[in-house]
Order: structure tokens, then sequence, then C-alpha cells
């Protein structure tokens, strides 16, 4: 089924009619031609004409509204029901992928929570129409490609490809479970994902295997694992800066770090490094959109000591209403945060690609009293200087400046060549 659709429950795909029936609305839609780029056209034609319970008796709507925040204490954000709805809650078309990025919704529309990230991105919402996020990173339904399979509706097969991709298990988080207004944290808990009326109390199926959630999927193990007197859990530390520069890092044809340190409080820090001299994966980067991958930017004097580092730990969470990290179009993943939070760095690009064009670039202010100073009195004098952008994946990209045209004590600008 189209990687844009629709995400079916346990309880949604029990309630498709026969076998004919959904094959027969399945192939409806827009010209055909992508098996419902939308929920709800407008017109009662899209996922809905399979799954028109939305709405009805146990409410799924109410459960949606609750379980990624859009209401809170009674009130319902309306800005938040973009996250669902393209042009504002209640509107349709409601497409499958296209929510409002800005209100939190990332672009997703419904897979955000029915499919998974797989590195692609939004194209045509159906035969022949642009949509207005085409471009955009998209979640992609292939676990819901396969519950559709299992019962028996194969018209999709006609427009559509097998996978492209090998399907991640129960316990990877779809995109709307990394959002910190989310509820819902837990790919594997049929509790947070199944309203607590339904008598089957079964979750999403979300790889499209047949079982849903602990203790039913293989994948899908207990949150902690405890003995009779201990309670182990797993969690990965940031990455640090080490006192000395680290002995293999991958270096780049053109590096740029700037500091100014002039005025309290209005302190900046630009870094950037182009021509990266091995190829570069997107996976190099690690995963910061869907994982807790965290990554530092340390600088060191003329002497390898470490004069300032700035820390960015933020992997799967959100900034604001919306992920502080997304997928880029350049194989790797763009950084935003407005308020400054860590370390008052504002952006950051990370962009891959072959042996000479991969690219990372860092921003940061102190409008928020976080960025740390000190940093250009450390370096003060220095005749060169090294920095190194390192990973909690292992990886280390920079090298040595070998130029510097201002160390003053208040600012520094250095670069190689």
């Amino acid at each position: 089924m189209n990687s844009d659709n629709h995400q079916a429950t346990g309880r949604a795909a029990r309630l498709l009619a026969t076998v004919a029936l959904a094959a027969t609305v399945i192939g409806l839609g827009a010209g055909g031609a992508l098996a419902y780029p939308k929920y709800d056209d407008g017109s009662g034609v899209g996922c809905v004409s399979c799954h028109s319970q939305f709405k009805s008796v146990g409410s799924l709507h109410n459960s949606h509204l609750l379980n990624l925040g859009i209401k809170t204490g009674g009130a319902i954000s309306t800005t938040r029901c973009n996250v669902c709805h393209s042009n504002g809650g209640g509107t349709t078309p409601v497409y499958t992928v296209g929510s409002n990025a800005g209100a939190g919704g990332g672009g997703y529309g419904c897979a955000g929570c029915h499919g998974q990230d797989y590195g692609e991105k939004a194209g045509n919402l159906d035969s022949g129409a642009v949509g207005p996020y085409n471009g955009q990173p998209k979640a992609s339904g292939y676990g819901l490609r396969l519950v559709h399979a299992s019962k028996g509706v194969t018209v999709c097969a006609t427009c559509h490809p097998s996978n492209p991709h090998t399907v991640l298990d129960e316990t990877s988080k779809p995109p709307y479970y990394l959002m910190r207004v989310s509820n819902l944290t837990n790919p594997c808990d049929s509790a947070q994902e199944d309203l607590p009326f339904d008598v089957d109390t079964i979750g999403l199926d979300n790889d499209g295997n047949g079982t849903a959630d602990y203790p039913n999927d293989p994948a899908c193990l207990p949150p902690t694992t405890t003995t009779s007197t201990t309670t182990t859990t797993t969690t990965t530390l940031p990455v640090a800066c080490g006192a000395n520069p680290k002995g293999t890092c991958t270096a780049a044809a053109k590096a740029k770090l700037s500091i100014s340190e002039k005025s309290a409080g209005k302190e900046k820090i630009k870094f950037s490094l182009t021509g990266i001299a091995a190829a570069v994966a997107k996976t190099d980067w690690g995963n910061p959109y869907s994982s807790d991958t965290s990554y530092a930017l340390c600088v060191y004097n003329a002497a390898g000591n470490l004069a300032g580092s700035y820390e960015v730990a933020r992997g799967g969470d959100t900034c604001a209403t919306d992920p502080c990290w997304v997928v880029s179009k350049t194989v790797g993943y763009a950084y935003a945060d407005p308020a400054l939070t860590s370390d008052g760095i504002s952006k950051i690009l990370l962009a891959g690609g072959d042996a000479g064009k991969g690219k990372l670039s860092l921003q940061g202010s102190n409008a928020t009293s976080h960025l740390p100073t000190g940093v250009t009195a450390a370096l003060n004098g220095s005749a060169s200087a090294t920095v190194q952008f390192v990973t909690s994946d292992g990886g280390c990209y920079g090298g040595p400046l070998g130029t510097v045209k201002t160390a003053d004590g208040l600012t520094f600008n250095g670069s190689t060549p």
C-alpha cells in the first residue's frame, strides 16, 4: 500500500467489512494513482471509506486529541489540530502526509503515528496534483501495507512496488511518539495505544507482522529488567569533549571558527566545515531525530588543551512544539532551537555526501545566557587551534586551524587553509 497511508490499528483492521469491499474502495481515490494519499478528501473518499468509525461511539478522535497533547484540561489547542488537518481543525481534506509542520505536525499527517521515518520525502498528493509539503520528510507506512495485505487487499500492488525497505520492527518509535507533548512513548505498549474501553485491548501492529505489542510481538521486551534485588535500565550518556583532541578525526578541505565575546549577553559562535575528506553517509551522523544521539563542538588551544565546549544532547527531543531535529534534504539532519536551550546553539546542519562533498555548520548566541563564555580568553594569543565536532556514536570531524586572524582574548577567528 502507498507509504503515505493511514496506519490501521488492531481495531480498525478488524473493522474491514469484507476483503472485497476493502479492495474495491482502496482502488478508488483521486485518479486511482496513489491508493489513498488522504484519510478523507471531504466527500468521504479515502481511508475513511473503510475506517469511518473515527468519530463514532468510543471516539478514536478523542483518543487522538489526548494522546497527541491537543486536548489538555478540557481545552483544545486549535493550532495543534494541524498535526492532522492541513488547514486547521475539522477541515478536509485530511492528508495522510501533509500536516502543518509549524504547528508541530512535522509534515507527517496521519503517518506520524502510523508509519516510520525511512528518510523519504513527500511527493505528489494525488494524480498529478502538487501537495504543499512535497520535498518534506515523510513517514512511510510499510507496516500498514503488510497489515492490509494480510487482510487480502492486493489492489495496491497494481500501482505500488514492493516495500523498498526492511520494515522497522515494533520497538521503533514513529515520529509523533518523539514529541514532548505526545502521551505516546512506547510503541510496544497496548495500554498507551488502545482505548481503555476497547474490548480487544490491542494497540497498533506497527510492523505488520500479525502480532502487536508486548508480550505478543517477539521484538518487544519489558521496559525494565528486574532481578530479586535490582532494576536495570539502559541510558546513552551525552558525548563530552576530552581534555585533549582525539587522535583520529576526519579532516575537511575548509574549516572556519568565529567566536565573539566582546559584549556581555551578546556573545556569538559560528563554525563550519566544507569538503569533508571522507564519504559521509546519513548513518555516520547517528540518528538525532529518533534516537538519543548527541554532539559536542570541542575547541582546543595551540597547546592542545581544551579551551571550551558546546554540547547539544537533544536527540528525539522537541523544541517548543516542533522536533528539534529534522531529516534534511542533504543526506543528514538539521537542528533548530530558537530558545537556545543547549549551550546557546540555535542551528546545526549535518550534510553527508561523497568524499569531498560533506559539510557541517553550527551557530549560536548568548541571548538566553546559555552559551558558554571564557573560550576566547582561553584562546588568547594562540597562533593555532584545533576544533573537533564529535558524536556520541564515535564520529569525529575537524582538525587544526592553521590560520589565526584574531585571538585577542575577546574575539577569535581561525580557519583552514
